[in-house]
């Protein structure tokens, strides 16, 4: 029977938490690597997911008749 990896993390509560500046993208993909959003927090951001779509279509244009799907989380 295999084990269920282990993923302690801090949870974000706050944006304020979350530091403004990192010293490098690896200092920062570490720092993710040990914290999360809370669910109260993820619901308390503004939904951008129709704006980003519509940056991500001038960048990357989907075929004609197709529609990007909406992120879970």
């Amino acid at each position: 029977m295999k084990k269920k990896p282990k993923y302690d993390r801090t949870v974000i509560h706050s944006e304020d938490e979350i530091p403004g500046q990192f010293e490098s993208e690896d200092a920062e993909r570490e720092w993710w690597a040990t914290h999360e959003l809370s669910n109260e927090l993820w619901d308390a951001l503004e939904d951008t997911s129709g704006e980003l779509a519509v940056e991500l279509d001038e960048i990357i244009p989907l075929p004609e008749g197709q529609r990007r799907a909406k992120a879970k989380r």
